[in-house]
């Protein structure tokens, strides 16, 4: 059986530049590397050269994956978000199953992105206007801000961080309204107990479903 993909979203790692990871328009979500050799995993239709880069996939999204992205902390973890409305973190290569998902329950989620700075804290946007900021140290089960992000609550398409300023980013919604958001250090500096949780996450094989 061939299944045809088409690929919605990309990013590569940051501690391996040839290991990068796919989301699609289906659903899934794969992890691929330049560097693979051999026949393909399975038969998705990705494109001779796309498919023979497969090294692995995991449990799909029931919709569009509108975003993945690569842990820049760690590189062991992605981030995805999807227009089922979840968002999920992968163990990359280990486990099939999310070690973490959420349902904020604000319909199609467009785009997600990690901290630069502080493990396990990430910005959602959302179909209806808003801006999500999840700080997993600080509470699993809600994010820590929710503010809106579109004066005419269309969905925000893109957001992402300072690289320079790292306690900054910036969000664009639908009709081009753009907006820099400054976040408190209580959301942007690391401390011992969010390190520790990385270290959990990147180590160990949990689902866990909020």
């Amino acid at each position: 059986m061939t299944i045809s993909i088409s690929v919605s979203a990309v990013s590569f790692s940051l501690f391996e530049p040839s290991v990068f990871c796919l989301g699609s328009e289906n659903g899934g979500i794969f992890s691929c590397s330049l560097d693979r050799t051999g026949l393909p995993l399975a038969d998705f239709n990705l494109s001779c050269e796309l498919l023979r880069l497969v090294t692995s996939s995991v449990e799909p999204h029931q919709g569009t994956v509108s975003s993945v992205k690569i842990c820049p902390l760690s590189g062991k973890l992605l981030l995805s978000c999807s227009f089922d409305g979840t968002a999920r973190i992968y163990s990359i290569n280990q486990d099939e199953l999310p070690l973490f998902a959420v349902d904020p329950g604000l319909g199609f989620l467009y785009s997600a992105v990690w901290s630069l700075s502080k493990p396990l804290t990430f910005a959602l946007t959302t179909g209806d206007g808003h801006l999500l900021i999840y700080d997993l140290s600080a509470n699993q089960a809600a994010p820590v801000h929710k503010f809106s992000a579109s004066p005419s609550s269309r969905p925000v398409h893109h957001v992402t961080f300072n690289p320079a300023q790292l306690n900054l980013l910036a969000t664009g919604d639908q009709l081009g309204v753009v907006q820099i958001w400054q976040l408190s250090d209580a959301v942007t500096r690391s401390d011992v107990k969010a390190a520790q949780l990385l270290e959990s996450f990147s180590s160990t094989s949990r689902n866990q479903e909020v």
